[in-house]
């Protein structure tokens, strides 16, 4: 999942949805590092030969930064 760098920082709650069309409710904290894992068991894939075993769902956090910044926000990164 790409989220804003922001979002990582201060921590975030994102809605997924599960293989199985299911929301997955996930709780970001704040300060997440760039490639963390949540596992979420028996949200994934069902095993090719019996249906009744579901695999797990895995959402990796991938830092989603910005294209470009305004001066201000450079500015209000500085004086961070």
């Amino acid at each position: 999942a790409e989220i804003p760098f922001n979002e990582c920082l201060l921590g975030v709650e994102k809605e997924f949805e599960a293989i199985d069309g299911s929301k997955i409710k996930v709780k970001i904290p704040e300060l997440t590092k760039h490639g963390e894992s949540f596992v979420y068991k028996g949200k994934g894939m069902p095993h090719f030969n019996d249906n009744n075993i579901i695999g797990d769902y895995a959402i990796i956090i991938n830092y989603k930064l910005p294209k470009s910044l305004t001066n201000e926000q450079k500015e209000k990164l500085k004086n961070f």
